[in-house]
């Protein structure tokens, strides 16, 4: 699936952003680079649907992004802030299988495919030995593997490898 960006201008009043126009292809490698304040963030959050509509006509595929429901995004779409909070006493896998919500009714069981994209994910970010503990309690780096996690989870795309 490709994500394409076309005129995605001014995104607030101070003009982060002015006219940014790709196409990504599925699997390519995007890397996107700026010095602090740049809107590499702001980018980001718009791509991931986080932005008021900018004008701008982002498409997964051949679907607008403002045409898919927050819950159909979240099945092809996640995202990683910069920084994650948590206020519960959440543990690790706790905050991986979050990633699973958009996939879930209110009062489904975990089925098969749930507990794989789980596992899969755990594993792929080496986090087995941090499972149990508590999210509150990691360091910054092993708090980000553990949302990157949620998010691959969350949209279930694994590469074998």
């Amino acid at each position: 699936m490709t994500i394409s960006v076309s005129d995605l201008v001014q995104l607030n009043a101070s003009r982060i952003l002015t006219t940014v126009s790709f196409d990504a292809a599925q699997s390519a490698t995007v890397g996107l680079l700026g010095p602090n304040g740049s809107g590499k963030s702001t980018l980001l959050r718009a791509l991931a649907g986080l932005m008021p509509d900018s004008g701008a006509k982002i498409t997964l595929g051949k679907v607008k992004l403002n045409q898919l429901s927050r819950n159909q995004l979240a099945r092809k779409l996640a995202f990683v802030p910069q920084h994650a909070e948590a206020d519960d006493e959440l543990t690790v896998i706790d905050i991986i299988r979050l990633g699973r919500t958009p996939h879930r009714g209110a009062f489904q069981f975990w089925t098969a495919e749930d507990a794989s994209a789980i596992d899969e994910a755990v594993a792929l970010m080496q986090l087995e030995n941090l499972v149990d503990r508590c999210w509150q309690r990691l360091s910054g780096g092993e708090r980000q593997r553990c949302q990157i996690a949620r998010a691959l989870a969350q949209t279930g795309c694994f590469t074998a490898g």
